[in-house]
């Protein structure tokens, strides 16, 4: 699965959960999942899309600092997702978490792919 997939599938739970009028409970609520799929360079439009949630998570909740560690019950990945998720998981927030990204990939992923996704528009790159 692509991680555009991927983040199509979150954004669809994000909206039904947030948009939810049943009365729960902490103990009875649905759990919140994040699960952030590899895809090395990629890693970037993946960043772009959980900074859409949390700024949407920061409306619904009137709270300007909150991160989405606060929103999901777990929150996990595989391969470049699980970087993002583990720094996810520890609190920080996505702007960070980018920050941190964009100084690991130069190190990390060849210099052709990197080239190529910092050409596109609104990456973070």
């Amino acid at each position: 699965m692509e991680s555009i997939d991927v983040m199509l599938i979150i954004n669809f739970t994000l909206g039904f959960q947030m948009n939810s009028t049943k009365n729960h409970t902490k103990e009875t609520s649905p759990k919140r999942i994040l699960s952030i799929d590899g895809g090395g360079i990629r890693g970037c439009l993946t960043l772009g899309y959980l900074k859409r949630i949390e700024d949407i998570v920061r409306e619904q909740r009137n709270k300007e600092n909150a991160v989405l560690s606060e929103y999901f019950d777990l929150i996990g990945g595989t391969s470049t997702g699980a970087l993002i998720a583990a720094q996810l998981a520890l609190g920080f927030d996505v702007d960070t978490v980018r920050m941190n990204f964009e100084k690991l990939c130069p190190k990390v992923f060849s210099k052709p792919a990197h080239r190529n996704i910092a050409a596109l528009p609104g990456t973070c790159l």
